[in-house]
């Protein structure tokens, strides 16, 4: 059976400026790459950190380590970041392509354009809290 991806409920009456990307994200949809500074983080956190450290104290060696890096040490964290960022725009065309192929077949599913957002339950919330503040004494 077909289900609607639908958005928590939590983040649908949020100011759009507020609402997270997580709970916006569709399923399935490939991660963005992490940056060369990210990948050097994972490979040096674990002999970076000592017993009793936090985890900003565990940013700020990591971030001075990555400061003091030599560019062609950098450079091999960015060549990965780039490798990773072009696998990530391959699976991406793959994924659009297939949900544009998912759409094709099921229009029903597919989400509002931007601009014309789906305000019909927020109404629906709007108008049953002004009935019950005319309620209230």
């Amino acid at each position: 059976p077909v289900t609607k991806y639908v958005t928590p409920p939590s983040t649908l009456f949020l100011d759009p400026s507020k609402r997270t990307k997580q709970a916006d994200r569709l399923p399935g949809r490939p991660k963005k790459p992490m940056s060369g500074y990210h990948l050097f983080c994972n490979d040096y956190r674990a002999t970076m950190r000592k017993p009793g450290m936090n985890a900003n104290q565990v940013s700020k060696l990591l971030s001075a380590e990555w400061n003091k890096l030599k560019e062609k040490k950098k450079a091999t964290y960015r060549e990965k970041h780039e490798k990773l960022k072009s696998e990530y725009q391959q699976n991406l065309k793959e994924y659009e392509a297939k949900l544009e192929r998912f759409y094709i077949k099921h229009p029903e599913m597919r989400p509002p354009a931007s601009g014309e957002a789906d305000t019909g339950l927020f109404n629906k919330v709007v108008k049953l809290h002004s009935t019950m503040a005319d309620r209230s004494p």
